[in-house]
């Protein structure tokens, strides 16, 4: 019994709703009052904040149980509510998917790697910590070209070491990533492998990632993500069971060169993504230069014939050319940021399959246990996997996804100008 209905009034759930309940509902609520899709809509904006506090409250275990015995004063007093947008962007950002893919570091490297580069520009110029100076007495009686040719000795060792410095850095915050999902998996996997594994443990065993699918296919990219999960834990486990049941393991063989072509062709894929978005970002940026020159001929011939005439100048006459509209220039938009999503999907998706291939491997090929208990792990992987990879949304959730992604892309947009 709860002394407060409140916060389940605004989100349109009965105080008996569960976790997933809660989820789904606020997410239908703040996509639909969301401020970027009811521009200057204070009403909307208003429930929105509300919603979002609701939320706030009741998907959090411990202030939902105060906020059920003592009412709004209790969680209101005892709590910091987040910024909606910000709450709203940061809670549907993937992070559920962090206990089987972990965090993503392709475009965090990406951004050292361009703070590196950065860096050895400014090196170059003279103007940053690590350039090297040559007006000491000892490099005197050297030449100009041999006090350049040291300069460049020095910048490409100082580069070299920064370089070596990243990808150390890289290298076992991977490492680090990878030990911790397979711990992870290992225990999702127990509650199988750990069992008498009769039909009822192995319904249940089931049960559980059906729910756990539920979920996480409303995140962002979600049901791609978990799509991606169940075909690599399907092929790797099959993989495994046929290289212990066929003759001299020639099954498994057969089925990891068949992955490794998938790997090419996924490789393939994403570089033709990334090009395809630098290619509409170059298109794009033809549109908006050609739309500023014709626009400023056009304000110059005005200006020429608003002028009197002996300060008239002779002018050739302007190209008649089509100045592209501004709906033209923001549907281009509009497509490049498609496009930049799906290159960083693409991106992302080729680090999520890396990752999960590394751990995968890691769980059954793992040298501590008998062969016996890393084959119930494949059978265990198979099960998650055929969930996972047959998950799918209704209409209604596909077109809230649908919607969903495009508030998150116009935030990012946001956040970037």
């Amino acid at each position: 019994m709860v002394v407060d209905t409140t916060y389940y009034d605004l989100l349109q759930v009965d105080p008996t709703a569960n976790d997933l309940e809660i989820k789904k509902s606020y997410r239908k609520l703040a996509i639909k009052y969301h401020p970027d899709k009811n521009q200057g809509d204070e009403e909307a904006a208003e429930i929105f904040k509300k919603v979002s506090q609701a939320y706030q409250i009741l998907s959090d275990k411990q202030l939902r149980q105060k906020y059920d015995q003592n009412g709004l004063k209790e969680v209101s007093d005892s709590s910091e509510m987040a910024d909606p947008e910000q709450f709203f962007d940061q809670i549907f950002g993937g992070e559920a998917f962090l206990d089987y893919i972990g965090e993503l570091t392709l475009f965090k490297n990406l951004s050292k790697q361009y703070e590196l580069e950065a860096e050895e520009e400014a090196r170059q110029q003279g103007a940053a910590p690590g350039t090297l100076k040559l007006d000491d007495g000892k490099y005197a009686d050297l030449s100009e070209e041999e006090k350049t040719k040291l300069i460049k000795k020095e910048q490409d060792r100082v580069k070299k070491e920064e370089q070596d410095k990243l990808d150390e850095e890289s290298r076992q915050r991977r490492a680090e990533i990878k030990e911790e999902l397979v711990k992870k998996l290992v225990s999702k996997l127990s509650l199988y492998t750990e069992t008498d594994k009769s039909s009822d443990i192995v319904e249940s065993f089931k049960g559980k990632f059906r729910l756990e699918a539920e979920n996480l296919k409303m995140e962002s990219f979600g049901l791609e993500i978990l799509h991606t999960i169940g075909s690599i834990y399907i092929v790797k486990a099959n993989i495994f069971l046929k290289s212990h049941k066929s003759f001299l393991g020639l099954g498994g063989w057969m089925g990891s060169l068949k992955e490794k072509g998938g790997i090419i062709k996924d490789t393939f894929r994403t570089i033709s993504s990334a090009l395809e978005a630098q290619s509409t970002m170059q298109e794009l940026a033809k549109m908006t230069e050609k739309r500023e020159q014709m626009q400023k001929a056009e304000q110059d011939t005005t200006e020429q014939e608003e002028a009197p005439a002996d300060k008239k100048d002779d002018k050739k006459e302007t190209p008649n050319e089509e100045i592209p509209s501004e709906e033209a220039v923001a549907e281009m938009e509009k497509l490049l940021i498609g496009k930049i999503i799906a290159a960083a999907w693409k991106g992302s998706q080729m680090e999520i399959s890396s990752t999960i291939r590394d751990v995968v491997d890691s769980v059954l090929y793992d040298k501590s246990i008998d062969v016996s208990k890393a084959v119930e792990r494949a059978e265990a992987l198979i099960m998650i996997g055929e969930i996972f990879k047959t998950a799918e949304r209704s209409k209604w959730e596909a077109e809230e996804a649908r919607i969903f992604e495009e508030l998150v892309a116009e935030a990012t947009q946001k956040r970037s100008k």
